[in-house]
């Protein structure tokens, strides 16, 4: 993906977060009313509330149009754009595990996901 859209590269911290949040949700390819009320909880902590649809709207407009081998270039973009702390990454992971949990069936798309997130952003 070299030729980012204008878009992406107007995202902020906080797109990179919901774009890793919805990716672990839409592992199953659906997101259940469980994983939604996790995400918003998960977003509402570093980004305001009234900000939470705008930020929804851009990241899964993008997210639907990519490859799985696009969804993890833009990850992978991103943590060298932003640089996560080790607290981030750590922050980061619990939140995908407790997305990945919300719906109370963990399936593997999911697991891989959350092994996969923590291994892209240490490196």
């Amino acid at each position: 993906m070299t030729d980012l859209p204008k878009t992406l590269r107007n995202w902020r911290r906080e797109h990179f977060f919901l774009f890793i949040y919805v990716h672990v949700a839409l592992a199953d390819n659906e997101m259940m009313y469980h994983e939604w009320d996790i995400l918003k909880e998960k977003m509402s902590k570093i980004s305001p509330k009234d900000e939470f649809s705008v930020l929804f709207v851009d990241v899964t407009k993008l997210y639907q149009r990519l490859t799985a081998e696009e969804i993890m270039e833009v990850i992978i973009f991103y943590k060298d754009n932003f640089q996560p702390t080790n607290e981030d990454i750590d922050g980061i992971v619990k939140n995908v595990q407790d997305i990945a949990l919300a719906d109370e069936t963990v399936r593997q798309e999911e697991l891989d996901i959350a092994l996969n997130i923590r291994q892209i952003l240490s490196t």
